[in-house]
């Protein structure tokens, strides 16, 4: 019985919030805007350009390009860090030291 009084409370509680609700309607000047878009007979270039890239068949093709273009710069960079890490691997195997000037410069005297 408590939940049933619950329950209508709430159903009115609803209701009476809704009481002051109107009708939505557009901003001010929609219908004039609409009509002049409707009836503008040039196209700009952005606007052909939107309606080109909207095509589904160019959107994926723009996705595939973007996606080939990222998996060949990591790949590359990927090769590059390998042919760093052989190089190191091959000076060290050798034992190569680089001098610097400076090294012989900036000597203390004993």
């Amino acid at each position: 019985m408590e939940q049933n009084n619950f329950i209508q409370d709430q159903v009115k509680a609803t209701m009476e919030s809704i009481e002051g609700i109107s009708k939505a309607g557009p901003r001010p000047f929609f219908y004039s805007r609409l009509h002049a878009r409707m009836h503008r007979s040039t196209k700009n270039i952005w606007d052909e350009l939107v309606v080109f890239l909207a095509r589904p068949a160019v959107a994926l093709a723009i996705i595939l390009l973007v996606i080939f273009v990222n998996t060949t710069a990591i790949l590359q960079e990927q090769e590059f860090v390998s042919e760093q890490a052989n190089e190191m691997t091959v000076s060290d195997e050798y034992a190569i030291a680089s001098n610097s000037y400076s090294d012989y410069v900036n000597q203390e005297p004993e």
